[in-house]
């Protein structure tokens, strides 16, 4: 297989749209032209940042872009991988068609247009993500540590909600048995502890009677392990609110 063999599908489909086209125009895989619109179509066997940036500087001279690729064999629009790749492309206004093989004639024949080029209206993207954007800010906001390894994958994270947990744990270890509103005195969340406990999502405690709730004996090891345990005997040592 060459990039040569995607010219020819793509070259008929564009004819069959009304384009006058020509291969190898002043360094141009495929350039087509229709009542004074300029289209250019780069043919490459692997999508890649290079062909994205060769796609750019394309931009400059032409009025609608296109990167054609073959289709790839687990291609599902579905996919989280396509979705980001679609997005990105979105974002620099270029299109990407696929071209696949057929079984009967051997041949590269079908063209699937992905994503046509489009104005980004970078003002409305923004506001269609207003929520996220808020939840992610709370999510940092919320964290006293950096309790991650960036780049990490299969290991538990230390998000906002199980700091919470952990600060909450580490007050029954030091104090024993308390009701959610003494814990509150001293430092816990005042929002999420009721919740906390009643949900006991890590596991990490009993409910010693109705108010009262105490450590799980069993999983102490594991929450002293954490890096918020040292940070809260550090608290503690200097006299600071847990």
């Amino acid at each position: 297989m060459k990039e040569t063999d995607l010219y020819a599908p793509v070259k008929q489909f564009l004819v069959k749209d009304g384009y006058c086209v020509r291969g190898e125009v002043a360094g141009c895989d495929l350039y087509a032209v229709k009542d004074e619109q300029i289209v250019i179509v780069e043919l490459k066997l692997i999508l890649s940042i290079q062909l994205i940036g060769q796609a750019v500087e394309r931009q400059k001279i032409a009025d609608l872009v296109y990167i054609a690729v073959p289709k790839p064999q687990k291609f599902s629009m579905r996919d989280s991988k396509w979705k980001r790749v679609i997005n990105i492309l979105h974002r620099l206004e270029l299109g990407l068609i696929f071209v696949s093989l057929s079984s009967s004639t051997n041949s590269f024949n079908k063209i699937s247009v992905i994503h046509h080029p489009t104005p980004f209206n970078l003002t409305l993207s923004k506001s269609k993500n207003k929520e996220k954007r808020k939840r992610y800010l709370n999510e940092f906001n919320q964290r006293s540590i950096d309790g991650n390894i960036g780049g990490c994958v299969g290991v538990k994270l230390m998000t906002s909600y199980r700091e919470k947990a952990m600060h909450v744990a580490c007050l029954l270890d030091d104090y024993g048995p308390m009701s959610p509103s003494a814990l509150r005195k001293l430092g816990a969340d005042d929002k999420k502890v009721q919740s906390i406990l009643n949900k006991n999502f890590y596991g990490w405690f009993d409910k010693v009677k109705r108010g009262t709730y105490s450590i799980n004996a069993e999983r102490v090891a594991e929450i002293k392990s954490s890096k918020f345990y040292d940070i809260y005997l550090f608290q503690k040592i200097y006299e600071l609110k847990p």
